[in-house]
């Protein structure tokens, strides 16, 4: 599927020929894609919007990190030059004196107001914080790796850049792991009669590594786990348990 990028009638609202250049580059794209930004909410605070759930000072922050982490540079169109009758704004000043590249601007967060502000758009799926934090990690992993002169990263398993690891699947794997703590602690036998070693474990790894011990949020399915001391096991209840 090809990439849809940029804003529509650019020039009508206010934007210069190398801004929309950039807006409307594959770059551009390829940033949106790095950053999980497909559509910017100019007044997330006021305007809350579940399918544009991406505010300004998200969107400025996203961009930042993905431009230094993914080493975007300036898009074809160069460094900015003005047309001779054209009146620079402030920003545009800065960048014209300053000669830095123009994908800086995607650092400035009045730029992606106006961005927000004028339905800059790209067909890519706006993702939560999470996977975009995972994304990036992966990204400079990946990129170190291959920095290091090592080819090979991709085939091996035991690392972040393994292609198989996804934060889909991440999120799939703590989902399913949820599922079947929870479906055992309501008292299905799921495990089998000889596999107490296996329920042992994923009850451990589940509360260790997904909850990070911290119970007193619920589960998805708005149970909470209580620990018995004296049983020396995990139960699901309606309510918190209380502090000793």
């Amino acid at each position: 599927m090809p990439l849809i990028v940029g804003i529509e009638n650019a020039i009508e609202k206010g934007f210069a020929p190398n801004e929309i250049e950039l807006l409307n580059s594959f770059e551009m794209g390829a940033l949106a894609m790095a950053t999980g930004i497909g559509r910017i909410n100019p007044d997330i605070e006021n305007a809350p919007d579940r399918y544009n759930n991406i505010g300004v000072d998200e969107a400025t922050e996203r961009f930042a990190v993905a431009i230094h982490a993914c080493a975007f540079v300036g898009c074809a169109a160069g460094r900015y030059e003005p047309d001779e009758d054209e009146e620079l704004t402030e920003w545009q000043q800065e960048l014209q004196a300053s000669e830095r590249l123009l994908f800086d601007v995607l650092k400035d967060r009045d730029f992606i107001q106006r961005m927000a502000d004028n339905e800059w758009s790209c067909n890519v799926s706006n993702t939560s914080p999470e996977e975009f934090q995972f994304t990036i990690m992966k990204r400079v992993a990946e990129d170190t790796w291959r920095d290091a002169g090592y080819k090979s990263y991709g085939e091996k398993r035991g690392i972040i850049g393994a292609p198989t690891l996804t934060y889909k699947r991440i999120r799939k794997d703590a989902e399913l792991i949820e599922l079947l703590v929870t479906d055992h602690l309501r008292g299905n036998e799921i495990f089998g009669y000889s596999s107490r070693i296996c329920k042992d474990d994923v009850l451990e790894h589940f509360v260790d590594e997904h909850l990070r011990y911290e119970t007193s949020k619920p589960l998805s399915n708005g149970m909470y786990l209580h620990w018995d001391d004296d049983a020396y096991e995990w139960s699901l209840k309606d309510t918190p348990q209380e502090e000793e």
